[in-house]
């Protein structure tokens, strides 16, 4: 998938002028190199999010040196104590509100860019009973507990 993607994105800016040389490199390679260095032009990495909106881990000031994952280096002072003010909320609207604002301001300045964010949906006959899948926060936990749905 990555390198489909890779060859799309290599492509399309060919297309405006811009020279794009890809190096397709390992698991190790990339975390144990090039992200723990944080030596490098334009990285394409995959970072798996859960259906809470904290995003405390990728885009405070305070996560940007390895092994933390705030890779592009971002720092504002603004989107800290958002992310910290939501994190530490418990009230939703609250929530919300700092996580809108915070949205706002890495779009506009722009750290990286978001390629995509997998859909996942499920068609389920109405003759089998699911348990709830409310509580998904990972793709890899929606079969965890496929023993218990029945017919």
């Amino acid at each position: 998938m990555n390198e489909r993607l890779a060859n799309s994105l290599k492509e399309l800016w060919r297309q405006e002028g811009i020279v794009l040389n890809l190096e397709p490199l390992s698991y190790k390679q990339i975390t144990q190199e090039i992200v723990a260095t944080r030596d490098f032009e334009l990285l394409m990495f995959e970072v798996e999010t859960t259906v809470d909106p904290d995003q405390y881990n990728l885009w405070h000031s305070l996560k940007s040196n390895y092994p933390d994952l705030n890779i592009s280096g971002y720092s504002y002072e603004r989107v800290d104590i958002l992310l910290e003010d939501a994190r530490r909320s418990t009230k939703l609207d609250i929530r919300k509100k700092n996580y809108s604002l915070f949205q706002r301001y890495l779009t506009q300045d722009s750290p990286a860019m978001f390629l995509y964010h997998p859909n996942y949906t499920y068609v389920v006959k109405d003759s089998v009973e699911i348990s709830d899948i409310s509580n998904i926060y990972y793709p890899y936990q929606r079969f965890d507990d496929i023993e218990y749905w029945s017919k």
